[in-house]
């Protein structure tokens, strides 16, 4: 039995993301990636994102 102060163990879920930007030639899509790891730990408080690849199209 939990006292009032105990949480429930909090889960975790992996959540993958496929995501297609447009960009013009001043930025490159590693960068963009990056910055979108980098908004999501800051605004949603994700405890890991990672940019695991970058495919371009012509």
């Amino acid at each position: 039995m939990r006292s009032r102060g105990d949480a429930a163990p909090r889960k975790r879920a992996n959540v993958y993301l496929k995501v297609q930007i447009e960009f013009d030639e001043r930025e490159t899509p590693e960068r963009l990636g990056e910055e979108l790891c980098r908004q999501l730990r800051r605004v949603y408080g994700v405890r890991h994102a990672e940019l695991s690849g970058v495919n371009s199209e012509e």
